[in-house]
């Protein structure tokens, strides 16, 4: 019998445990992205309102504690508009703990431990996928760990958020997704739709993730004739079914199937271009500043015991983000796996260009795709083709991106930029590799660049409804970060030093994490903690 991997199951605990201690003891109440919203709709759920609507559903005044005087706001709760599956889960502690105690400062705890729990669920079931590429369990480890040392992780770990819940559905997708796509048994392609209707239960914006791998299952789909159809409606329609579900309630109460809080502003901006916005934006410093951590919401206005100092201190909300050493530190190891990342595709993609697949007949899409490019020369072309426009486009993003300081955007533009021209290079080896793996490498930048580059798009639409940058938030990366890691680790393993490389990347990656808590986010919660 194959020993159990108790050192995984140790770590993975010792971070679930550590966004306990945050949740009950460090992070003030309300102070996570739209944390208050969240409560609110997990107390809905409680309260016999399963379902609340958008528009019609209110965070109340007196959600966190009882302040006698205290003004109601009749805030108009926006988080409804998300699908209700994490909700409905973070109800059960809720309930069990409302039986026992109506103390308001206990209460708010219980759906916390959720996050918590998903954060050591996360760790493990990435360290399962890893294993199963091969990986010996310590790298795995080494690996999956890396995710718990981003601050904004075991930020929102503590607190009452979807994110956790949905980067491990994303994460349960993925472990299946590379199973389907490594061995091909089908069973992993319906495992992988069901989690990914878990997601879609859980956040509207896993749809795109949904699009994304259901594209790869159907690619990779080892199926012939009447069968190939059979199992890809199968697998379709469980992978969007509760999106669709969700898609069919938006319509029947708003008329649009992507109805969301803002749906119906009018546009304010007008003869401001896309590259004006890409130009004059920060949208890609911001997405690494809030990626790594972007820490606080509510400020004063959640832990005052008194009406009087509600009304003297709660203007607005008071938010901060990570810089100095940490964050430079996370940037410049973010810029080695970039790197590696990027050698690592461009090689697959040059050794799928020398050779010429072997006739198989059909077996998938990717085959018959490969089989069309089977020429050496067409797929040198293709090769030449993507190298060139990628580094054109790298050159032409560096030269006309927003940069108010060269010295301090250089390195965040070029982690960014590289990574997306890593993601537009492995496009060679989808669509020519006869190697699992060598695709495995290129799908996960290549999906992460598409989304960031509808985020964009969304940043931009944003601004011409509101005047204002909206939406950039890097916490909307999570659900893709599960196949970045198992890309990057797939990188590595040709590397000499691969041992040395995962040693020194964990040991930046925790120092910073330590010095980041200790030098900001402790202090900035005792700040706002009244």
């Amino acid at each position: 019998m194959k020993n159990r991997p108790w050192p995984a199951y140790l770590v993975a605990s010792l971070f679930a445990c550590l966004a306990a201690f945050l949740a009950i003891f460090v992070t003030p109440p309300g102070d996570l992205p739209d944390e208050s919203g969240h409560y609110a709709y997990v107390v809905d759920m409680t309260k016999g309102r399963p379902l609340p609507l958008l528009g019609k559903a209110e965070i109340p005044p007196n959600l966190w504690r009882n302040i006698e005087g205290a003004e109601d706001r009749h805030r108009k709760n926006y988080i409804v508009q998300h699908p209700p599956l994490y909700y409905g889960v973070s109800a059960i502690p809720y309930a069990i703990v409302d039986k026992f105690t109506d103390d308001k400062r206990t209460l708010y705890r219980a759906p916390r431990l959720v996050s918590a729990l998903s954060l050591g669920l996360l760790v493990f079931v990435l360290f399962r996928m890893l294993t199963f590429l091969g990986f010996a369990e310590g790298s795995a480890l080494a690996g999956a760990s890396l995710v718990g040392f981003i601050p904004m992780v075991t930020h929102l770990a503590s607190g009452i958020s979807n994110d956790l819940f949905l980067t491990l559905m994303g994460a349960l997708a993925t472990l299946y997704l590379v199973k389907y796509v490594v061995a091909g048994h089908i069973r992993h392609a319906y495992a992988c739709a069901f989690w990914l209707a878990c997601a879609g239960a859980t956040k509207m914006t896993a749809w795109i993730l949904i699009a994304a791998y259901v594209g790869i299952l159907l690619f990779e789909m080892r199926k012939r004739g009447l069968l190939w159809i059979g199992h890809a409606l199968a697998v379709s329609l469980l992978s969007v079914s509760s999106a669709l579900w969700w898609m069919r309630r938006n319509i029947y109460h708003f008329g649009d199937p992507f109805y969301i809080y803002g749906s119906h502003l009018k546009q304010k901006v007008f003869d401001y271009s896309l590259l004006d916005f890409f130009r004059q934006q920060p949208f890609f410093e911001w997405m690494m500043y809030h990626f790594y951590a972007l820490i606080g919401f509510s400020g004063y206005c959640q832990t005052p015991q008194t009406a009087e100092q509600v009304k003297r201190l709660c203007h607005g909300g008071k938010l901060f983000r990570v810089e100095g050493p940490s964050y430079w530190m996370f940037i410049a190891l973010a810029l080695v796996c970039v790197l590696v990342l990027l050698v690592a595709i461009t090689r697959n993609a040059w050794l799928a260009s020398g050779t010429r697949p072997e006739p198989k007949g059909w077996i998938n899409l990717q085959t018959w795709a490969a089989s069309r490019l089977g020429n050496r020369s067409v797929r040198k072309l293709l090769f030449v083709l993507l190298f060139t426009i990628g580094t054109m486009g790298v050159a032409f993003a560096l030269m006309n991106s927003h940069k108010p300081s060269w010295a301090l955007t250089a390195m965040p533009l070029s982690v960014s930029f590289l990574l997306a021209f890593s993601g537009f290079m492995g496009l060679a080896s989808v669509f020519t590799s006869d190697q699992p793996q060598a695709r495995l490498t290129a799908y996960g930048p290549l999906l992460l660049t598409l989304f960031v580059a509808l985020l964009f798009y969304q940043g931009y639409k944003a601004l011409l409804l509101t005047g204002a940058s909206h939406g950039i938030q890097g916490r909307y990366l999570l659900p893709f970060v599960p196949l970045l890691l198992a890309s990057f680790m797939l990188a590595t393993q040709s590397l000499r030093y691969q041992a040395q490389l995962l040693f020194v990347v964990c040991l930046g990656m925790g120092w910073a994490y330590v010095n980041a808590y200790a030098t900001y986010v402790l202090p900035f919660f005792q700040f706002v903690r009244i």
